[in-house]
């Protein structure tokens, strides 16, 4: 599939890696580079999500949810030898509840059972510690660590905060994947297809792993998806955790759909670039937006590899500055970055656009359309000092 060909790479795999037996469904790179890169993302998401979720008091100080409160009586020795008298004295629900909870913030004797033998810590309690260390004030830490050390304790007996925060993400994704599909490809079929390109066959429009999407709309529904889950669903439940959090969560996760859904237009040969002489110029046997098999810029791998690069480097800068981070600074920065990248790597492809081909503007569509996501990205970024003058502003007015 790819032999050396006049010193450059020859590229015309298949599209379709199988056929589904006896439902004669073809399986495509596309849709499997697709999935395979939600399925990352999806991790990544709720690898962040949960330790950001943690800084807000309303997830670390709130109330033990007890599946079944006399079973954490009778089936943990343990409580009774860590805290002795105080469990064999408390008969009604309320108390232990108010007791337990008590201890979330204020650690009263819980501390010394933090470390007592007999109590197994879980992975995901290790996991979190570890992350956190150094990261927040010692008060912080240590609400972060009663929290997780009770739930251990409890373990099978209330609804921990990992099952709840990953039940909120949940929810949060489904509007995010529904986003970024429908607005990717609301924004391919308006600048990038003729008229007739879904009144010839509407169902076209669902077809998604055969490539079509355009990521400019898939950002912009991103961020209106964003702002509606936190005003409709994570306001309620989140008091410190704010919209531009959030977005900064999803920065990485997309960044990465990204890279993954480049490898897709590779594989499908679409999306590939104008005619050049360099070495690493690779000949698309049956491109599908050119004409001509002749060695191209492989303008996929330069895109995807440079989201790739920008999305490790962003989550590693999360990690580290996770509490000092302005929120809406690292989103604004990885929205500003990749499409600043892509105005420029735009000038290395032919016009993909049927409403621009032959018109002799002066820029090419992606390179429009990447401009107001440059500038949205760099409003982002700067909006808390952007809005810190607006007061100030209309005093003067």
């Amino acid at each position: 599939m790819v032999a050396d060909f006049l010193g450059w790479f020859f590229w015309d795999p298949s599209r379709f890696i199988f056929v589904i037996p006896y439902l004669n469904i073809p399986v495509a790179w596309y849709g499997l580079f697709f999935a395979s890169g939600y399925a990352l993302g999806y991790y990544l998401f709720i690898h962040t999500y949960r330790r950001v979720a943690f800084l807000d008091p309303l997830v670390r100080e709130n109330q033990l949810d007890f599946k079944d409160w006399k079973g954490a009586l009778s089936a943990n020795p343990e409580m009774r030898s860590i805290f002795g008298e105080i469990i064999c004295d408390i008969n009604e629900k309320e108390m232990l509840i108010d007791w337990l909870n008590s201890q979330v913030i204020v650690g009263g004797g819980f501390d010394k059972g933090l470390l007592a033998p007999g109590i197994e810590m879980s992975g995901f309690r290790q996991r979190v510690e570890r992350f956190f260390v150094g990261k927040v004030s010692p008060e912080l830490f240590m609400q972060i660590r009663r929290r997780l050390a009770l739930e251990d304790l409890l373990k099978g007996r209330v609804i921990s905060t990992r099952s709840r925060i990953s039940q909120m993400a949940d929810r949060v994704l489904i509007y995010l994947i529904a986003g970024t599909v429908i607005g990717a490809r609301v924004a391919h079929i308006l600048f990038y297809e003729p008229l007739d390109f879904v009144t010839s066959d509407p169902l076209v429009v669902f077809r998604i792993w055969e490539g079509g999407l355009a990521s400019h709309g898939g950002v912009v529904c991103v961020l209106i998806a964003v702002a509606f889950v936190y005003r409709r669903i994570l306001k309620r439940q989140l008091s410190h955790v704010s919209g531009l959090m959030l977005t900064d969560t999803i920065a990485v996760f997309t960044l990465i759909e990204g890279f993954f859904i480049r490898l897709g237009n590779f594989f499908n040969q679409e999306i590939v670039g104008v005619p050049t002489n360099l070495a690493w110029g690779i000949i698309f046997g049956s491109p599908r937006n050119a004409v001509g098999v002749v060695p191209r810029h492989p303008t996929q791998l330069y895109e995807g590899i440079f989201y790739l690069i920008l999305g490790v480097a962003l989550f590693l800068y999360w990690r580290k500055n996770l509490t000092r981070i302005t929120p809406g600074r690292l989103a604004g920065f990885a929205i500003a970055g990749a499409f600043l990248f892509r105005f420029f790597v735009e000038r290395l492809k032919p016009e993909l656009s049927v409403l621009l081909e032959d018109q002799g503007y002066a820029l090419l569509m992606g390179q429009y359309l990447s401009i107001p996501l440059v500038l949205i990205g760099l409003a982002i970024a700067f909006y808390p000092e952007i809005a810190a003058r607006l007061p100030m502003r209309r005093q003067k007015v």
